[in-house]
């Protein structure tokens, strides 16, 4: 019986980096549709219009939820093993992390842990940006260049910091769309 566990753990764990090698080699190949089709192939659920740029790692594809006319940038690292949701019309920018899973540092045998992450519609998570597990960014908001989000945020509001606070109120404008596979 352990020998079983032990075995079926080595096999998530040669699963998972082939996942995660898998879309990131793919990610550099110049034909949208088929980073797109790689992530489906890992059981990623993908809107139409999405642009991937180069860069991407995914952690638990199965586990991610991309609406309509998201943009991601180049070098972005979506970690979805604790479950990842992003709304439509959202733009994700250059290195930003969201992060589902972490360790729990208070506990004496630093457990694992996974939290959900749920990004509204009509966001903009600028350059550089970290998410942390367990928050959400509501519908609309703005995260500033190189803010670190502790703590779930509001709708409509332009937060910036570390840790990333509200700065501002935004106009609520959800009648756009970004077409953001346009931009590839």
């Amino acid at each position: 019986l352990v020998e079983t566990m032990r075995s079926s753990r080595n096999l998530r764990r040669i699963m998972s980096s082939l996942e995660i090698n898998t879309i990131w080699i793919m990610s550099y190949i110049p034909l949208n549709i088929l980073r797109v089709f790689w992530l489906r192939v890992w059981g990623a659920n993908i809107g139409s219009g999405v642009a991937i740029h180069r860069g991407l790692q995914v952690r638990g594809a199965r586990r991610l939820d991309i609406a309509d006319d998201v943009f991601i940038a180049e070098f972005v690292s979506l970690d979805a093993r604790g479950g990842l949701s992003i709304g439509p019309s959202t733009s994700i920018n250059t290195a930003v992390q969201i992060w589902t899973a972490q360790h729990d540092w208070l506990s004496a045998s630093f457990e694992y842990i996974t939290e959900p992450v749920v990004v509204g519609h009509h966001c903009w998570i600028s350059a550089g940006c970290i998410v942390i597990p367990g928050v959400s960014v509501g519908n609309g908001a703005v995260v500033g260049a190189g803010s670190v989000v502790t703590k779930s945020l509001g709708e409509w509001i332009l937060a910036a910091g570390n840790p990333a606070k509200r700065i501002s109120e935004r106009p609520v404008v959800n009648e756009y769309r970004l077409r953001a596979s346009r931009s590839k």
